[in-house]
């Protein structure tokens, strides 16, 4: 099997990123944002990361084609382990990819 490779879509940065107490602190601790500054609350009170206008993770850089992370070295755990297969690219997996996410975050962190 083949290692995932990621092209830098910027695909996974448009789904919501359910993160834990430890990714929180990591963050505000090793950047200058503050909890506000990133942190929301989904429809079930799970803590989340603020999404912008077009549903682009708040971290989220866009350049032409490809991606880049604001906090990339101290990202969250959801988005540290994803996509969470090891071969292919992401959008050919984009059923797995919403399933392996959901369940990944209902999981206590």
């Amino acid at each position: 099997m083949k290692p995932f490779k990621c092209d830098r879509c910027g695909y996974c940065c448009t789904l919501t990123a359910n993160i834990s107490w430890f990714d929180i602190f990591r963050i505000i601790r090793n950047t200058n944002y503050k909890y506000s500054d990133f942190v929301v609350k989904d429809m079930a009170k799970k803590k989340c990361i603020k999404q912008k206008k077009n549903k682009d993770c708040l971290f989220l850089i866009r350049r032409g084609k490809t991606t880049a992370c604001k906090v990339y070295e101290h990202r969250p755990k959801v988005c540290r382990e994803y996509p969470g297969f090891e071969e292919g690219t992401c959008i050919s997996k984009t059923p797995d990819i919403k399933e392996y996410l959901r369940k990944l975050s209902s999981k206590k962190l």
